[in-house]
C-alpha cells in the first residue's frame, strides 16, 4: 500500500517530466539533423538484425574446451563450435556487410534523409558523402584498404561527414554556386540537373 508522501513525490516527478523534459524532448525529436540520424539508424535495423544473428552463430558464448565432457551442455556447445569453425567464412562474410560496415550505411542514410528534409535531390549529396567518408575512414595497408573504421567505430565520423558535406551543398545549390549560364537553350530538365553536376 502506498502511503501519501510517495503519491505526492510520484505527482511532482510526473509533473517535472510533463513540464520540463517532454517539451525539451518534442523540441529534439524535430530537429532536421536529429531526425535524419533517427531515420538512417531506424532503416539499417535490418543489416543490423541479421549481423547481430550472424555474430551470435559465429561466436558461442561458451568455449566447450572449458567445460567438463561430462556437462549437459559440452556436447551442445562443441556443436556449435564446430559449426562456427565449418560456416566461418560465410557468417564472415555476412557480419562484414551487415554490422562490419554499419558506419557506412548509416553515413549514407543520414544525408539522404537529410536531403529529404531540404527538398533536394539526394543522389549528389550521398555520392559525396560516400566518397568523403572513404577517404576519411579508410587507410592503405599491404593488401588493400583497411576498412577498421566501417563498424560501431567510424559512427560519429560517419554522422560528422554526412551532415557537413549534405550541409556544404545545401549552402552551394541555394547560392547558385556553379550554375551554369549557356547562350544555348538546353530543355528545362537538363539545365536542373547541369546546375547540379557543375558544383
Amino acid at each position: 500500500m502506498t502511503s501519501k508522501n510517495e503519491v505526492k513525490k510520484e505527482g511532482r516527478i510526473m509533473h517535472f517530466i510533463e513540464t520540463k523534459i517532454a517539451p525539451l524532448a518534442i523540441k529534439m525529436s524535430q530537429q532536421i539533423h536529429l531526425k535524419s540520424i533517427m531515420s538512417a539508424f531506424l532503416s539499417c535495423m535490418p543489416f543490423m538484425i541479421i549481423g547481430s544473428f550472424a555474430l551470435i552463430l559465429w561466436e558461442p558464448p561458451v568455449d566447450y574446451s572449458t567445460l567438463a565432457s561430462t556437462n549437459i551442455l559440452y556436447g551442445f556447445f562443441k556443436g556449435w563450435s564446430n559449426f562456427a569453425a565449418f560456416a566461418d567464412p560465410a557468417l564472415n562474410l555476412i557480419f562484414s556487410y551487415t554490422l562490419g560496415s554499419l558506419s557506412f550505411y548509416v553515413a549514407i542514410g543520414v544525408s539522404y534523409f537529410l536531403s529529404k528534409n531540404y527538398k533536394l535531390k539526394p543522389y549528389l549529396p550521398v555520392a559525396v558523402t560516400g566518397m568523403v567518408f572513404f577517404m576519411l575512414n579508410t587507410s592503405f595497408i599491404e593488401d588493400g584498404l583497411s576498412t577498421s573504421y566501417f563498424d560501431g567505430t567510424g559512427l560519429f565520423a560517419a554522422m560528422l561527414v554526412s551532415i557537413l558535406s549534405t550541409e556544404f551543398y545545401r549552402v552551394l545549390i541555394e547560392n547558385k554556386v556553379g550554375a551554369l549560364k549557356c547562350r544555348m537553350e538546353f530543355p528545362p530538365h537538363w539545365q536542373i540537373h547541369l546546375k547540379r553536376l557543375c558544383l
